[in-house]
């Protein structure tokens, strides 16, 4: 029964389990083997060079050689005012180490993916039992191609939401569920240092990527039900002072940049206006449908097994016919079944907390109700976002889901154990199928490695061709401006300009000014973009003086001598 497993795990010393005796655990192999696995999985994909790099991470590879060579100092990712920097640092201690590459600047994500996992790990443990913790690790440890793509790109942000949402809940549950500290309910040192780590924890999160918000609030739930008391004094001025340790690099950012430019909101938060109210249910009707049919079913494992075109000129376009009905009833019956299994983990929680009879037990139905309610926040920031309308590679703003996932699944688990009949065949059969999906996400991931490793190839040659042929500051679109400014070691720089050849999407004005500078300066564009098309209107005037070169896909005009 759920109240004897959170009896159970609420015995007396607690306190000395979850995050300081994991590795005392009596399923410490079992743990490290599972942990093993997920980074096997992640070292191999980006060993074969999946997933494709692009001018973001390129971006991100940018700020970690700044910081490794020229001892910059940057606090957001270039050209914005939101999304922390935690990736780059780590590539910069990595650098020097292993080399400049795409393939070090993914160890640190690696590296984020395993402290995810011990979080998690520690989470269910807490909240679980052990048994169930290691069976949640087995299933975080997979994943399908765009879970993976958003833990191993460089994007910025995604593993950080993953890591420090885990870790805040983590410590907010310890904090409810271990005893409370002196007779007067102050709390000890250690007590102290959990709130300082959680208010950290939560203060590195929210510099990292605001996406982390759902989990942030979620956190407070259990301390603000059980641990009223304690946040007064002591507590509060522990987490307050850890809160602004973990934001004193946007509040660094925030005193020395007064006039920062540039996108202040992750794209997930941002709202979609629309011109009349009556639009409003036409809207939301879209989001969610875009957010069932693909974005959930994508992030959560199961997209890979069919595939649904998105079309601009409309959601269920090209949808008709045997095949893409059949797809589209599999994904809409995958998110509903999660969102029902969702829904009965909540009911379930929010009984056994009303019917507890300890405060313990009550905080351990706390922890898991602030788990799943992270999971709903996420969900429902997306689905009001117009991001949803226009689903294709947006799954990536539900990475938060995955913090929820131990907890949607463990009424599944907790059939599956139950003595027998039709409770227990159910139980197994869900786990069954959601492990299936998992694992064979993992290899229609596999499967797209040798694309990716084309492109990567493309790329190199790309940066090769341009040496070559003398270019050394070009003008370029954004997707291979800094691409090819970080495969070529800074050696190539650019200034990314627009359809109509005006400014584009610059995130770093050195390189505009170098560029600029350079009477000689190339232009650089892939074949049949709209920039090569305005060019070779210019290349009609005898005048112009470029030279035409055509190479790896791309139209090169080079000034002539």
């Amino acid at each position: 029964m759920p109240g004897t497993v959170a009896m159970r795990v609420g015995a007396p010393g607690l306190a000395r389990t979850a995050v300081w005796r994991i590795a005392l655990g009596a399923g410490r192999w079992r743990l490290a083997a599972l942990i093993a696995v997920g980074m096997l999985v992640r070292l191999g994909l980006i060993l074969a060079g999946w997933p494709r790099s692009d001018s973001d991470e390129a971006t991100m590879g940018l700020m970690a050689l700044h910081i490794a060579t020229r001892g910059e100092t940057p606090l957001f990712f270039y050209g914005q005012v939101y999304m922390g920097t935690l990736q780059a640092y780590l590539g910069a201690l990595l650098f020097p180490i292993f080399g400049v590459s795409v393939l070090t600047l993914r160890l640190g994500l690696v590296l984020l993916f395993v402290l995810f996992a011990l979080a998690m790990y520690a989470l269910a443990r807490l909240l679980y039992g052990e048994t169930f913790a290691l069976l949640a690790l087995g299933l975080l440890a997979l994943g399908g191609p765009d879970l993976l793509k958003a833990q191993l790109l460089a994007l910025g942000g995604y593993p950080e939401t993953l890591l420090f949402g885990a870790l805040s809940l983590l410590l907010s549950v310890w904090l409810a569920v271990s005893p409370a500290g002196d007779g007067d309910g102050r709390p000890r040192g250690r007590r102290l240092a959990a709130y300082a780590g959680l208010g950290m924890a939560m203060g590195l999160g929210w510099w990292s990527d605001p996406l982390v918000a759902p989990f942030l609030l979620a956190a407070a739930l259990p301390l603000a039900l059980f641990r009223r008391r304690e946040l007064h004094w002591r507590g509060l001025a522990a987490l307050a002072l850890g809160l602004l340790a973990g934001l004193a690099p946007q509040t660094m950012f925030m005193l020395t940049h007064l006039d920062a430019g540039g996108p202040s909101a992750v794209a997930a938060f941002q709202p979609h206006g629309v011109a009349t109210l009556a639009q409003l249910p036409g809207r939301l009707f879209i989001q969610t449908a875009g957010t069932l049919f693909i974005s959930l079913p994508n992030i959560t494992g199961a997209g890979w097994v069919c595939s649904l075109p998105v079309s601009p000129r409309g959601l269920f376009v090209g949808w008709l016919g045997a095949g893409m009905l059949a797809c589209a009833g599999l994904r809409l019956g995958w998110s509903l079944g999660l969102l029902a299994l969702g829904a009965g983990a909540t009911r379930a929680a929010w009984r056994e907390m009303r019917a507890a009879k300890s405060p313990r037990t009550g905080a351990l139905q706390a922890g898991r109700l602030a788990a799943l309610l992270g999971g709903a926040l996420s969900l429902a920031l997306y689905v009001s976002s117009p991001q949803a309308a226009t689903p294709l590679g947006n799954a990536r703003y539900l990475i938060g889901l995955v913090i929820a996932l131990p907890s949607v699944i463990y009424p599944p688990w907790a059939a599956a154990v139950a003595v027998g009949g039709w409770r227990r065949a159910w139980g197994v059969g869900a786990l069954g199928l959601i492990a299936l999906a998992l694992a064979g996400g993992v290899a229609a991931t596999y499967a797209q490695a040798p694309e990716a490793r084309a492109d990567a190839a493309a790329n190199q040659a790309l940066v090769r061709d341009l040496e070559r042929l003398g270019v050394r500051h070009m003008y370029t679109d954004y997707w291979t401006c800094y691409k090819a400014a970080f495969l070529s070691g800074e050696r190539i720089t650019c200034d990314a300009l627009g359809a109509e050849l005006g400014q584009g999407n610059n995130r770093y004005a050195p390189y505009v000014a170098a560029v600029q500078a350079d009477p000689r300066a190339a232009y650089v564009f892939p074949d049949g973009s709209p920039q090569a098309a305005a060019l070779a209107r210019k290349a009609g005037d005898p005048t112009w003086g470029y030279a035409l070169t055509r190479l790896d896909g791309y139209v090169i005009y080079t000034r002539q001598r």
